[in-house]
């Protein structure tokens, strides 16, 4: 069946059955295979035997007298750069020998896959056949060829790409055990900000002179339109009456008019003396405004009263500071923590994730979040997701009062609050069950003595984060929420929840990787996907014409990720891809064919919600579609619900997907702005 370039007898292997382990291939039934290799003195060559009997290698020479069991070096291993099993040609008198590289590629189900060992090619996972390469070695007796041979016993499946002499060693790949991923993760989880100050501080710490005082000062001052820094023919110096006051400086077009003209925030603004008379006012936002006082001695008053000004809290944050609230999102994938104040963001967020390692006479060591996963901990403990819908019919979580009070007493400590003084908003996911959910506010209420507890599932407070209380949540991060809420009250009818979503995308894209050598398949792996993921996927916005201009110019469409500074497990320092940028999302609109799913796509779940609504209401969710979660923010998502939704209604029907740039954080950002509402107290 092939041998080299020059005569000598092929060698056949016989098929066996092949189990394909972490660290080893175990052989059914006996075959044989003889390797020529020198021996340890400059002597020729020393044929090897090492045959396969009752799931154990033995080795038969000179210098391994007795049988041994197969073991590390003799491990199947996974290669993700050339994945080739390193061989022998002669270049030189008897017993020299030079490297010499083969790479063996099989097809199976329309994947092709690399797999290489020394002496034996496994060719497919699982129970397959197993095909072997002879080297030829100068005087080893196996002939005088110069070539190396692939011996099949069924080549309608394999083929074979010689790569050459080569003097470099195999790469020395790194355990996936031993692979620290913290900067991968780091990362991936750094999407935070810090709070402001003031409602950080225990309420002593907060000073009288920065509470509202009423109006501090007020007079008739010069100012230029908004973010104008000198006048113009058009647009010159104005006389206004100004008032500041509540962290704000209000003007108005004469002292007895009551309604103020405009304003601007003075709370956190920047206070800027231009000149002798001039004084510049800048707000958070970068908007700013130049005022001009009568007399220099004026313009000392005035930016004195403004800077005292610009540290007061508004009302919106006294009410925060009086609120004094923490807001936790209990993600599957990632928990959200922080203090909520105005438009607040997340200041803590890390993964889903503990790990527990148990030593007898000692306490168990726990770890949470991004040191869950070190290789340590990984290697020595126990390590499970305590927010993720379980694989059984009830879908719950597998949370426990321990793992709430370690998660909670984290969340505290890093936010240095102290939980007697706070209100505790927890949102959850819709897999929660009512008794977790007690056993939640027991947690808080009766190990932490927090102030008040307001429990809410993730996909109705994503719909507060956009100001509405009619429309449709698309919530997809780790799993698919689709939630018609009319007026306020959640249609059941109309509501869908599925436990896939973005991990199922993750997962493609591992599978997709290795068509090109990548080979990412267990959990902390799973990491190194969804980064490429987030770096380069996106969602076709026509899938059929996406995969024709790729083919035309692939050029244009490949996406190289710099991975060197994680140091991946099979040491890639670059991973290019093209079309598993958008095949790995097809699934979400075409779940069946890409993700093998027997469900609707998310445009078919979202028509089948609105239509479970009242006929009035209908109109008004077709325009209300709201994104939330870190999935839907891929590139051409939203682009490409609103036009697979408008294929299924009328013309005369308008479709509008509202996607805020920050709806990964939407639950939290909800969450805030429930706490702000003066009902929540």
């Amino acid at each position: 069946v092939g041998g080299g370039s020059s005569s000598g007898d092929a060698v056949n292997f016989a098929t066996v059955g092949v189990d394909q382990l972490d660290a080893a291939i175990v052989l059914q039934s006996p075959a044989e295979v003889i390797v020529a290799e020198p021996a340890e003195s400059e002597a020729s060559p020393v044929p090897i035997t090492e045959s396969a009997s009752d799931g154990n290698l033995v080795r038969q020479s000179a210098h391994v007298p007795s049988p041994s069991p197969l073991n590390d070096s003799h491990a199947i291993k996974r290669s993700a750069s050339a994945s080739v099993s390193k061989t022998h040609s002669a270049a030189g008198g008897p017993g020299s020998v030079t490297h010499h590289w083969l790479r063996l590629t099989t097809e199976h189900k329309g994947i092709d896959t690399d797999y290489g060992v020394r002496g034996m090619h496994v060719l497919d996972h699982g129970s397959v056949a197993i095909y072997g390469t002879l080297p030829r070695v100068r005087g080893a007796g196996t002939g005088t060829g110069t070539g190396a041979g692939v011996a099949a016993v069924d080549a309608s499946n394999v083929y074979s790409q010689d790569l050459g002499d080569v003097d470099e060693k195999r790469p020395d790949y790194v355990s996936v055990k031993s692979w620290n991923p913290s900067p991968l993760l780091a990362e991936l989880y750094c999407d935070v900000r810090d709070a402001p100050e003031a409602v950080t501080k225990p309420l002593k710490y907060v000073s009288m002179n920065k509470m509202n005082m009423g109006v501090r000062i007020e007079a008739f001052l010069e100012k230029l339109p908004l973010n104008q820094r000198k006048p113009s023919f058009l647009h010159g110096w104005k006389k206004r009456y100004f008032k500041a006051t509540d962290g704000n400086l209000f003007y108005y077009d004469d002292k007895k008019t009551e309604r103020a003209s405009g304003f601007i925030k003075l709370a956190g603004s920047h206070i800027r003396r231009v000149g002798d008379r001039q004084i510049q006012v800048a707000d958070k936002r970068e908007k700013f405004m130049m005022l001009r006082t009568q007399t220099k001695g004026e313009a000392s008053e005035w930016t004195a009263a403004l800077e005292q000004e610009s540290v007061i809290l508004t009302s919106d944050e006294l009410h925060f500071l009086n609120l004094r609230a923490v807001i936790v999102d209990l993600g599957s994938s990632t928990i959200r923590a922080g203090i909520a104040y105005e438009n607040a963001y997340p200041q803590m967020i890390f993964p889903s994730v503990i790990a527990v390692h148990k030593r007898e006479g000692a306490p168990p060591t726990r770890k949470l979040g991004i040191e869950a996963l070190h290789p340590n901990m990984r290697d020595l403990g126990k390590v499970y997701y305590p927010f993720r819908p379980s694989a059984g019919v009830n879908k719950s979580t597998s949370a426990n009062a321990q793992d709430l009070v370690f998660i909670f007493n984290h969340v505290f400590e890093y936010l240095h609050v102290e939980p007697r003084q706070f209100k505790v908003i927890v949102a959850v996911s819709q897999f929660m069950t009512q008794g977790d959910k007690e056993v939640l506010m027991n947690v808080l209420l009766e190990q932490f003595g927090a102030q008040a507890v307001y429990v809410q599932e993730q996909s109705i407070l994503s719909m507060y984060s956009y100001h509405e209380t009619t429309g449709v949540v698309v919530d997809i991060g780790e799993r698919i929420d689709i939630v018609p809420v009319d007026q306020g009250f959640v249609v059941e009818a109309g509501v869908s929840r599925l436990p896939y979503g973005g991990r199922a995308l993750t997962d493609s894209l591992m599978r997709l990787l290795t068509e090109t050598g990548h080979r990412y398949f267990s959990e902390i792996e799973m990491y190194i996907a969804r980064y490429l993921k987030e770096q380069a996927a996106f969602v076709a916005l026509n899938y059929d014409s996406t995969v024709s201009a790729v083919e035309a110019n692939p050029h244009r469409y490949t996406k190289t990720i710099d991975v060197e500074k994680f140091s991946l497990p099979d040491k890639a320092k670059t991973i290019p891809l093209i079309t598993e940028r958008f095949d790995c999302t097809e699934g979400l609109f075409n779940p069946r064919a890409m993700l093998h799913k027997d469900n609707p796509g998310v445009h078919e779940l979202i028509h089948k919600a609105v239509q479970a609504c009242s006929i009035d209401a209908r109109k008004d969710l077709y325009r209300n579609i709201f994104l939330s979660g870190g999935t839907t923010k891929l590139p051409g998502f939203a682009e490409r619900l609103e036009r697979e939704l408008s294929a299924l209604v009328p013309a005369s029907v308008l479709v509008q997907v509202h996607a805020h740039p920050d709806r990964q954080h939407a639950a939290f950002a909800g969450a805030a702005i429930a706490a702000g509402l003066s009902t929540f107290d």
